[in-house]
């Protein structure tokens, strides 16, 4: 059932235009309401803080996934201290389940024991309108030494896309040289020979780091929206990189809001108000632990 369409105010730009979303999910303020913000309401007060509005779960498919990974296996080089983890929302269902993943983990060439163990449901979801998203994990153990590949299944679980992770990178600048003691955040966006995501369609991804024959791993869903309305793309870009990312977090647009602020921050690492917004956005996840931890300009899809 598509959703009645969701309207905003970006700053001082956006004056009341709609969305254009109309899929099954949508952003809603603590009373259940749909967020509205008049033109300009924000002109005169210092910059608000940039705090995720978190979507709606698409009702079908099982709940689940796993944010952090497990106990870190011998023979990874553990570069830092906390554990593998997808930079993703995750929503508590307020309730135990059993997983059974482990027709799922064996094509992605997972078979954690942890992984089919009865745990708490939560929920690892995010929200994009873009066919070829970025995703952002935390990656402990040295990217030397360690091989990570990224796995996309459909609602079925079949698998639609699979492969292993260059360290290398396409920009020109990067002075990147991996070594023992590397360890970060990375980002790695689907290339044009992944399959699009197509709208109101959930998917499901495996992010794994091999370092004996189990790997660990962190798994959630991900379900594409219909694309913004043409007035509120044609907003968004003549609005400040800022009010973009306040827009996308206010609609429930985790990979537009996690990617815009991250590369910002990539790039202006010394820029207060950027890191700001940084820490601002991961704290409203409950992922604060990790805004201080280095951006590395790694990887893509082999």
């Amino acid at each position: 059932m598509k959703a009645p369409q969701m309207i905003f105010s970006l700053l001082s730009i956006f004056a009341l235009l709609p969305m254009g979303i109309t899929g099954p999910y949508s952003a809603r303020d603590s009373t259940g309401a749909r967020r509205h913000f008049t033109a300009g309401a924000f002109a005169q007060l210092p910059p608000v803080p940039i705090e995720f509005t978190m979507p709606t779960p698409p009702s079908r498919g099982r709940p689940g996934g796993r944010r952090e990974g497990g106990a870190n296996r011998g023979s990874c080089h553990i570069a830092g201290q906390l554990p593998l983890t997808a930079l993703v929302p995750s929503f508590d269902t307020g309730s135990l389940v059993d997983m059974e993943t482990e027709t799922e983990l064996s094509r992605a060439s997972a078979t954690d024991k942890e992984a089919t163990e009865i745990r708490a449901a939560n929920d690892i979801f995010s929200l994009t309108t873009q066919a070829r998203p970025s995703f952002w994990f935390y990656v402990p153990y040295s990217l030397e030494t360690t091989v990570l590949e990224f796995v996309l299944l459909d609602e079925d679980n079949n698998t639609l896309y699979r492969n292993l992770l260059s360290k290398e990178t396409s920009n020109e600048n990067s002075t990147n040289v991996f070594e023992s003691n590397n360890h970060g955040i990375i980002q790695i966006t689907l290339p044009d020979s992944a399959p699009a995501l197509q709208p109101d369609t959930t998917y499901h991804w495996f992010f794994l780091a091999y370092c004996q024959h189990t790997p660990n791993f962190v798994e959630g869903r991900i379900a594409r929206q219909s694309p913004l309305s043409t007035d509120s793309a044609e907003a968004l870009m003549v609005a400040s990189p800022r009010e973009q990312a306040m827009f996308y977090a206010q609609n429930g647009l985790w990979q537009e809001t996690l990617t815009l602020l991250g590369e910002r921050y990539r790039e202006n690492a010394t820029d207060l108000e950027i890191l700001r917004d940084w820490q601002s956005l991961l704290k409203s996840v409950n992922l604060e632990h990790l805004s201080e931890q280095p951006l590395l300009d790694c990887c893509e899809m082999e």
